[in-house]
């Protein structure tokens, strides 16, 4: 079974955060609705804890990254792709092609003030 996950934050239609693994995929619906649930953008490091808590806890591949950040705990170099398609809100940068098998958004939208 394909693992694949990825859940892309975004805010005014762009994307703010990133997060992805390599396993456990199927669980970026329940990722994203805990997000989306909490009415408010995570920090970096609240987010790779919450993909934890949502059962993506082989902690070797999650990768969880904003515009200037990259947490990462797995072992190696993460590729240069993470980088360069950040602002492509459904490339996997896992994969040269930037394909992924289980995928959702998170929308947020400014105040008005």
């Amino acid at each position: 079974m394909r693992a694949q996950g990825l859940v892309t934050v975004m805010k005014d239609d762009k994307v703010v955060m990133k997060i992805v693994t390599g396993t456990g995929g199927y669980y970026a619906r329940k990722l994203a609705y805990t997000i989306k649930c909490s009415g408010r953008i995570p920090s970096l490091e609240e987010a790779y804890d919450l993909a934890v808590k949502c059962l993506w806890s082989n902690t070797e591949t999650l990768v969880v990254m904003d515009e200037k950040k990259i947490l990462f705990k797995g072992k190696g170099n993460l590729g240069r792709l993470y980088r360069k398609t950040f602002a492509l809100p459904k490339f996997n940068p896992r994969w040269e092609c930037g394909l992924i098998d289980h995928f959702r958004i998170v929308k947020f939208k400014s105040k008005a003030t």
